[in-house]
């Protein structure tokens, strides 16, 4: 085990994803503190492709979901 957690708002979000129902992407990344998995941002059916990946910046990790 990694000792890193997964915060329960990063399973809401990505239950809501698989229905499809509120969200269309999804931005995840390790806090601060590097021990759990944070929701950095999320996108509504108006927000684009373009706006997900500009949270994808060069030397940073995040996790996306689409």
């Amino acid at each position: 085990m990694s000792g890193i957690s997964i915060n329960e708002q990063c399973v809401n979000v990505f239950n809501h994803m698989k229905t499809r129902s509120a969200f269309k992407w999804a931005v995840f990344k390790i806090d601060r503190g590097g021990s759990e998995v944070v929701t950095e941002a999320v996108g509504d059916a108006s927000t684009s492709y373009a706006d997900f990946t500009a949270y994808m910046q060069p030397g940073e990790c995040r996790y996306g979901g689409t």
